[in-house]
């Protein structure tokens, strides 16, 4: 079974952008990456230009004249190690872009209907926050100590 995350980036009017992460989404390899690959607004937005994803890695795209594809029809593929896995770009599929949301409430949501457990979310550094079914809790900092623990929740007040 996959750990699904939903990765996304506080646009400047307050909106979001996100994508799905499919596998390895906990904060042991998914938060690490961001954290150690993605932790510029830049690499973030051409993060989520990408659209959905399978495979969060440490470089977005691939070296040229080297394959780095997955075709699920004929069971081939070729997938460049260090490289993230993207649905369209990689696997070719359709309707991947990446989801608009205007609001965190409206995030939420939508990341409990891709059944994420992880929501990351990039404004000015990452934060994180667990959970499921509309319960996610509040946003913790996303550091390099935190993406070493099994659980992630915000001390209470």
């Amino acid at each position: 079974m996959s750990t699904n995350a939903t990765i996304a980036i506080k646009q400047p009017d307050g909106s979001y952008r996100a994508i799905y992460l499919h596998s390895d989404g906990y904060p042991t390899h998914a938060g690490l990456m961001l954290v150690r690959h993605y932790s510029t607004a830049e690499r973030a937005t051409a993060l989520i230009a990408l659209g959905d994803i399978s495979v969060i890695a440490e470089e977005l795209t691939p070296k040229p004249g080297a394959p780095h594809y997955v075709r699920r029809e004929a069971g081939e593929w070729a997938r460049q190690p260090g490289v993230t896995l993207a649905y369209g770009r990689d696997f070719g599929d359709k309707g991947t872009e990446a989801y608009d949301y205007e609001t965190d409430a409206a995030l939420r949501e939508g990341a409990d209907g891709m059944g994420a457990s992880y929501l990351y979310v990039f404004d000015n550094g990452w934060k994180v926050a667990q959970g499921h079914g509309f319960t996610y809790g509040p946003y913790v900092e996303l550091t390099e100590g935190v993406c070493q623990l099994d659980e992630v929740y915000a001390e209470a007040d």
